[in-house]
């Protein structure tokens, strides 16, 4: 969009510095007092483009990632050791405790880390160039004819009288 806006405004700025082809043609009254007879002015529009910075604000969502943890069960086994009675003959009949190992399972909470995504919005001022074309005007000497004919030339197209814009 701002491009755009950069070339369109480029584009008047061309079209409208060519004076001749945007000119109004206005003659000064008969002749000046101060100026030798039968000098012609006529009067031009210029048009410069001036540049001025417009400020907005925008408002803009930002993906932040935050870190997340929660406790999730495990299970796992554990090796144990009991003595458990062992019967043996020799001659008579004995009891002795020898060690048996077994598992058993238990569970405990373990962290489980994962990412998650949300969107924070921050206010944000933005500075935008804007184009605007202002017209300047100014007289120009367009033709000096002999003294004999004290008179501006024939008026241009869209000047009647010979006097236009005066």
């Amino acid at each position: 969009m701002l491009k755009k806006a950069g070339f369109i405004g480029a584009l008047l700025v061309g079209v409208f510095t060519f004076p001749s082809i945007f000119a109004s043609s206005a003659c000064a009254p008969a002749c000046p007092a101060d100026e030798a007879c039968g000098e012609c002015y006529c009067k031009y529009v210029k048009y410069e483009q001036r540049c001025c910075y417009k400020k907005r604000c925008v408002e803009e969502c930002i993906p932040c990632t935050k870190r997340c943890c929660k406790y999730v069960p495990e299970k796992y086994d554990v090796q144990k050791c009991r003595y458990v009675p062992q019967y043996y003959t020799v001659q008579v009949q004995k009891c002795r405790y020898v060690p048996e190992y077994y598992c058993e399972q238990k569970c405990r909470y373990v962290p489980q880390y994962h990412n998650e995504t949300y969107y924070k919005t921050c206010k944000k001022t933005i500075c935008e160039p804007e184009y605007t074309n202002v017209p300047t005007y100014y007289w120009k000497r367009e033709c000096k004819q002999p003294c004999a004919a004290p008179s501006c030339p024939a008026p241009k197209a869209g000047c009647a009288s010979g006097r236009c814009g005066g």
